[in-house]
Order: C-alpha cells, then structure tokens, then sequence
C-alpha cells in the first residue's frame, strides 16, 4: 500500500484519479442489487397475489435505499484515498452489509 504523506486520510494532489479496482468492484455489487430490486418489482407487477401498488412501495424504499448508499460511498472514495486500508475496509463492509 502507498503510505499517505500527511498521515491522513484526504486525497492529496499527487493522488491517482483513476477508479480503483476495489470502487469498481463496488459499483458492480451495487448494479447487480439494483437488478434485484428491478426483478422484485416486475414479480410484484406480474405476480395478480398482492397489489401492486405494495410492491411498488417496497421497491421504492429499496432504490431509495440502494441509491443513498452508493451515492455516499461514491462521494466519500472521492474525497478519501481509496487506497487507504482503513478506507478499503470501510468499502468492504458497505459491500457485505448491501
């Protein structure tokens, strides 16, 4: 791992601005979850058991959900090093608890 001149966790100037293997993998994990959720909501819509409305609901609640996570593990890579450990960890984690 490259060690960070100022010990802390910022972005410095000299910091790569390419993606990182791990911020890909992580938007990966969040498409195929959004698949998921697209998948629930056509059942809820195919499927004449519940209301549609329902479903509609819950699957609303999930994309809400789904789309706060990514968008605030988007902008905390953005500011912090993605190659930091403590950062990486924090990615991990986000990725198993989805």
């Amino acid at each position: 791992m490259r060690e960070i001149p100022d010990g802390g966790l910022l972005r410095g100037a000299g910091t790569r601005e390419r993606a990182t293997f791990l911020e890909l993998f992580l938007d990966l994990v969040f498409v195929f979850a959004l698949t998921r959720i697209s998948l629930r909501l056509i059942d809820d819509f195919t499927d004449g058991e519940r209301g549609a409305f329902a479903g509609l609901g819950q699957a609303l609640v999930l994309f809400l959900a789904l789309w706060t996570v990514w968008t605030l593990t988007v902008w905390s890579t953005s500011w912090l090093d993605p190659e930091a450990m403590v950062v990486q960890t924090v990615i991990v984690i986000t990725m198993a608890a989805r």
